[in-house]
């Protein structure tokens, strides 16, 4: 039998203006040395983000 571990956490809308660009891959620059930016391009979304 296979299952999932889903972990979900309330923001703001002040939190998400600062983890949007980290969890996009925007910031060229990272303390964690293991992100990979070229897979950037792979990032997908359940559901179009809103752009305002």
């Amino acid at each position: 039998m296979s299952y999932a571990i889903i972990r979900n956490e309330k923001y703001t809308k002040e939190q998400m203006i600062q983890l949007a660009p980290h969890n996009e891959r925007f910031k060229k620059k990272y303390s964690n040395k293991n992100i990979d930016l070229s897979k950037t391009s792979q990032n997908y979304h359940l559901k179009k983000p809103v752009e305002r």
